[in-house]
């Protein structure tokens, strides 16, 4: 089939066809421009008290027996603990 135009012949330059910069802007777009500060207790207290919780929620389901119909209630607590 033949070819309207010859593609060997054509050279492209991306650099020269268009402004990546101009196109996309700053890729930060402020983000690193503005100082945000924390409002609200302190880390450390919250750590400590995330800490005494997940302690009290451990004691506690050690204490239950294996066959303790809380068990399962204690580990979910346990477990949402941590990953909260």
């Amino acid at each position: 089939m033949p070819n309207d135009h010859d593609d060997d012949d054509v050279e492209f330059d991306a650099d020269a066809d268009f402004d990546l910069y101009e196109i996309l802007g700053d890729s930060n777009a402020g983000a690193y421009q503005r100082v945000e500060e924390r409002t609200g207790p302190p880390l450390a207290y919250v750590a400590e008290k995330s800490r005494g919780a997940i302690e009290q929620i451990h004691a506690v389901y050690l204490q239950l027996g294996d066959g303790s119909s809380a068990r399962g209630s204690a580990q979910a607590a346990f477990h949402y603990a941590l990953v909260s």
